[in-house]
């Protein structure tokens, strides 16, 4: 497997993992510090040693993609790329399903609490870790029932036995699915995460949009290949998008006017052509803000 990930272990401790998980090859890419050499080092490392997955932030991942288009490498013996520390928008998934050419599933963990939910083949759902993990969703006056709105993800960790988190407030919002997958699981599923709570646009009056601002190119994936949305201190937004080709701008017009919509005319909305969009040490920011928060 290729890891594309923060990190801050000893040589001597990923050489301990690497020996714990023999014969399985790993090889990892740290995501604080990506440039076009150390990117090309890992492209070659894996090519040496075909892997079958990759898992990774989804900037980091993106940034990869970026490369292997720069370059038209390719890696071999690849069979799916999985996602993770931060919501997969429909943009970036057709993105990296076009450079890769292989199925893209979404990942739900943290640094606090591994492995909480994931994608299968056959759904867009999340399957809940449940002999491990127990999921709730907080919603304000509601307490922590289960519900199909969307709410503040609250996780128990039932395997950590050294400092267990109970209904720990994760910093995500999203919503139970209903029904039942394609591929027979009976696990519980959780639909894919919204973004986090501090994915807030603040609008004059008091008023705040927090969550399901990750699908705003649901209905145009394949007009950009990243976007993110700029708050101005002047509480004014600005679409970024990275577009695809000139005949995706009607689209990111489009996608403009929902945005405009989703705020009621209260702020100016304008968009933003960019040829990238940093990432934050391999996660990305769906919005970035200059508004305080009160």
């Amino acid at each position: 497997m290729g890891f594309i990930q923060r990190e801050r272990r000893e040589r001597s401790q990923r050489w301990a993992e690497m020996v714990q998980w023999w014969p399985t090859r790993r090889v990892f890419l740290d995501s604080r510090m990506m440039t076009a050499h150390s990117i090309s080092q890992f492209v070659t490392t894996f090519r040496q040693n075909p892997n079958f997955i990759i898992i990774g932030y989804v900037g980091a991942v993106l940034e990869l993609a970026d490369h292997l288009q720069r370059t038209g490498e390719q890696l071999p013996g690849l069979q799916s790329v999985s996602v993770t520390a931060a919501p997969l928008d429909a943009a970036s998934r057709a993105q990296l399903e076009r450079v890769f050419n292989v199925p893209v599933l979404n990942q739900y963990r943290s640094a606090e609490i591994p492995w909480i939910a994931a994608q299968c083949r056959q759904g867009s759902n999340l399957h809940i870790l449940a002999s491990h993990r127990y999921v709730e969703i907080n919603q304000p006056g509601s307490g922590s029932k289960p519900a199909a709105r969307s709410g503040n993800l609250l996780i128990t960790d039932f395997a950590n036995k050294v400092f267990p988190l109970v209904k720990y407030d994760i910093g995500d919002t999203s919503s139970f699915a209903e029904g039942t997958c394609l591929c027979g699981s009976s696990l519980p599923m959780l639909r894919p995460v919204d973004g986090r709570v501090t994915d807030t646009l603040r609008l004059p009056g008091g008023r705040a949009i927090t969550g399901g601002l990750t699908g705003l190119f649901n209905k145009y994936p394949h007009a950009v290949r990243q976007f993110q949305i700029f708050q101005g201190e002047d509480r004014s937004l600005t679409l970024r998008c990275i577009a695809t080709n000139a005949a995706a701008l009607p689209d990111i017009e489009r996608a403009r006017a929902d945005l405009a919509s989703l705020v009621e005319g209260l702020v100016p909305v304008s968009v933003q052509l960019v040829d990238t969009i940093p990432h934050d040490r391999g996660k990305s920011r769906i919005v970035q803000t200059e508004v305080p928060r009160s």
